[in-house]
């Protein structure tokens, strides 16, 4: 309802939070999250329900303390002629474990890797071997693209451009780039859109 309290659950609710329906009917919605994120629970609702946000992952707790990983989109609407909230939880247990593989073979990677935002080419996440080859610290690289940090110039990313595919994608061209210091390398250049939670990168 409008005070958070829960009014109905479906089967899936009890099934996999381990509750009976009478136990959750009249408890706060928040009591479903983790203590230390309940707090975060609610702001995600109130900018939800204000347009600032559409969906928030804060997790479900069962009732044996295990957590599920969630996606939660939420509605306002009417239930029993009253105003009531709508949540809609999908587990994205199976999206986090791919997520957190990718990130493992990311970081291990020893040839020099990053992950831009594909409208941009701002970083958003860089590995060790990045940061050893250009000479830039993680923290000096995230939010810049090539171009502003210097390791390309206008003239080597467009002759990369040459090379892509009809969907972006290159592989094995030869280039240079110039580091901190100043240093020209010669560098073998493979890239690709890749998406995440629907998101276009470019990795």
């Amino acid at each position: 309802d409008e005070k958070a309290l829960i009014v109905q659950v479906n089967e899936t609710v009890v099934r996999r939070l381990g509750f009976n329906k009478n136990e959750l009917i009249g408890l706060s919605v928040f009591r479903l999250n983790p203590p230390e994120r309940r707090k975060e629970a609610a702001d995600n609702l109130s900018e939800i329900i204000t347009g600032k946000i559409s969906h928030c992952q804060v997790p479900l707790t069962t009732k044996s303390g295990n957590t599920i990983p969630v996606e939660t989109k939420i509605i306002t609407g009417f239930w029993d002629s009253k105003p009531a909230i709508f949540k809609i939880s999908t587990d994205i247990s199976d999206l986090k474990f791919s997520e957190e593989k990718f990130s493992t073979l990311f970081h291990m990677n020893p040839s020099a890797c990053a992950l831009s935002n594909a409208e941009d080419l701002s970083y958003i996440e860089v590995n060790d071997a990045f940061c050893r080859l250009v000479g830039y610290s993680k923290d000096e690289i995230i939010g810049r693209n090539p171009l502003s940090l210097g390791v390309l110039t206008q003239e080597t990313r467009q002759n990369l451009v040459k090379y892509a595919d009809s969907d972006g994608k290159i592989t094995g061209v030869e280039t240079l780039i110039k580091t901190r210091s100043g240093d020209i390398k010669h560098v073998i250049v493979s890239a690709e859109h890749v998406y995440i939670q629907n998101r276009k990168y470019r990795y």
